[in-house]
């Protein structure tokens, strides 16, 4: 079911990125302690409305949505697809709130979302520096790798003059206190 929603949402580059991300977040997840199953939905379903119309995007953001509305578009489809999502019954509030932050990150995030995010910017897919040292990374440190993914996007958006949302600068403050429940360095086996 999960996989023909996407289909009808998503062009197929995206949907191979969706899957590459689903793969990861369960991988990491075992490595973890998140739910593997969870981290499945959330890492397939994060990009759900990533390539939906301008039209559609301001009907999610001014109806249901309100508090974003300022929020860049292309930062909006995590908020939006978990909305798509509970309003569909697939997932949870974990699901939901993984979803909603893999585009931003968010301070106080749970495990599953930062699973998430490190999986949407660390998979194999990926291919900008630091991209096979932050997927190295985050079976041995999670943290750490979110760290280090969140301090790359900052640095790209600023060298190209383009807006830091405050959610990333606040998520990226949480994580180097390092003092997030679950989210301690994991080195055990795995």
């Amino acid at each position: 079911m999960l996989l023909h929603i996407l289909l009808r949402h998503l062009s197929r580059p995206r949907y191979l990125h969706s899957l590459r991300v689903a793969r990861l977040a369960v991988r990491l997840a075992r490595r973890h302690g998140a739910d593997p199953d969870r981290a499945w939905v959330a890492g397939l379903m994060h990009d759900l409305a990533r390539e939906m119309s301008g039209e559609e995007m301001r009907f999610w953001v001014f109806r249901l949505l309100p508090e974003e509305r300022l929020m860049d578009a292309a930062l909006l489809h995590g908020p939006v697809a978990a909305l798509m999502l509970k309003d569909k019954g697939i997932g949870d509030e974990e699901v939901w709130e993984a979803v909603a932050a893999h585009t931003t990150g968010a301070p106080g995030m749970g495990l599953l979302a930062l699973v998430v995010y490190v999986a949407d910017h660390a998979e194999p897919g990926r291919i900008f520096p630091g991209a096979e040292a932050a997927r190295r990374l985050a079976f041995r440190d999670l943290r750490a790798a979110g760290i280090l993914l969140m301090e790359e996007t900052i640095r790209h958006l600023e060298a190209r003059g383009r807006p830091v949302h405050p959610r990333s600068r606040e998520a990226l403050e949480w994580l180097r206190l390092g003092s997030a429940p679950g989210l301690e360095a994991n080195t055990g086996g795995g």
